[in-house]
């Protein structure tokens, strides 16, 4: 059973990792900066509609 949901939580993440990615035009992620991620989130609550949890908030200096 644990293995399945790691599987699952390694595809959701990846899946993630892909959609920031396209959204940056395809750029390597080690180019892109704070402002990138902040873009990126900011596209997701309100384009997308989907919040962040306080949990996986993270702050970026």
């Amino acid at each position: 059973m644990r293995m399945k949901q790691a599987k699952r939580t390694v595809n959701t993440y990846l899946t993630w990792i892909a959609d920031y990615i396209r959204f940056h035009s395809y750029q390597n992620p080690h180019e892109l900066g704070n402002k990138d991620v902040e873009a990126y989130l900011t596209h997701l609550s309100v384009k997308r509609d989907i919040s962040i949890t306080p949990q996986s908030t993270t702050t970026y200096q």
